[in-house]
């Protein structure tokens, strides 16, 4: 479901700021900062304020279709899709996104046994990209 019919289905009301937001979320890349929302959502609605986008981007995170993930910036964000797993670089902040983790045969095996419906799932792995671990490896030496 994308997050315009998320908004009205859950009785929001779909204002020019709100619809700034969701555009620039749509067209930006799939992990943005809210600055980054801020600066593509004023090219649509010039008078759009960092606190509509704020608040846009948290009722988003509390309905569930977006995922705040922490960075040196601050948190930027990324959609929320079933199965969706990212490399998180603590070094950088660099977001990668991979499939197949291997352990959704694992979920689904105990989902089965407790007659438990999976919806979806994310998961983060937090550790250093190859170029920070480089430079940290080039500073210890």
């Amino acid at each position: 479901m994308d997050m315009l019919t998320l908004l009205r289905q859950r009785g929001h009301r779909i204002t020019r700021p709100r619809l700034a937001v969701l555009q620039a979320l749509a067209e930006g890349p799939a992990h943005i900062s809210a600055a980054e929302v801020l600066s593509e959502g004023r090219r649509t609605h010039p008078g759009l304020s960092k606190a509509s986008v704020y608040r846009t981007l948290q009722l988003l995170e509390t309905l569930g279709a977006l995922r705040g993930i922490p960075s040196p910036e601050g948190r930027s964000f990324v959609r929320v899709a079933p199965g969706h797993h990212h490399l998180l670089c603590q070094g950088c902040g660099e977001v990668r996104d991979f499939s197949g983790c291997g352990l959704c045969d694992s979920w689904r095996e105990v989902a089965d046994e407790e007659r438990f419906f999976v919806a979806g799932h994310l998961l983060e792995v937090f550790g250093l990209c190859s170029g920070c671990r480089s430079k940290r490896e080039g500073e210890t030496s």
